[in-house]
């Protein structure tokens, strides 16, 4: 398993990301980007764009982007038996921030470490106040507009 400072160490850059990954078909556009094994993130502009399944991202934070990448799909492809997340190779710490950047939700120190210290009578409320932080912020996307990330 690759921790998340090796997975962007993997990055390679592509003038044609579709065309490397997937073939290129005649009148496709061609999208630069960054591959990272079989995912990758496209290059728009000033921003980058990352689909994973039917969500996607388009930010200027490439970290941010490649957070979400590694632990919403790098680490989802791995079988169980390789994919380890500890608190001393700071693999846990990545998959939560990429987690939450995932949905749009900001990172609580304090409910992370309320999460992992065994105390399982807080847990429904640490998920339920996590779950409506991030229906809150998506209500409000939507309400103003912007579909992404939505």
């Amino acid at each position: 398993m690759l921790t998340f400072p090796q997975f962007q160490q993997s990055k390679k850059w592509s003038d044609n990301v579709h065309a490397e990954l997937n073939g290129h078909y005649g009148d496709d556009p061609v999208i630069p980007g960054f591959i990272y094994d079989d995912g990758h993130i496209e290059k728009h502009d000033d921003d980058y764009y990352l689909v994973i399944g039917r969500e996607a991202w388009l930010d200027k934070d490439l970290t941010k982007l490649e957070r979400i990448l590694w632990s919403q799909w790098y680490l989802a492809e791995l079988n169980d038996e390789e994919a380890h997340l500890r608190k001393d190779d700071g693999t846990l710490d990545d998959y939560i921030v990429g987690a939450c950047d995932s949905y749009g939700i900001e990172v609580d120190g304090d409910a992370f470490a309320a999460l992992f210290s065994g105390r399982e009578e807080w847990l429904p409320e640490i998920v339920e106040g996590m779950m409506r932080a991030y229906l809150m912020e998506r209500r409000r996307r939507i309400l103003m507009g912007d579909y992404s990330n939505a």
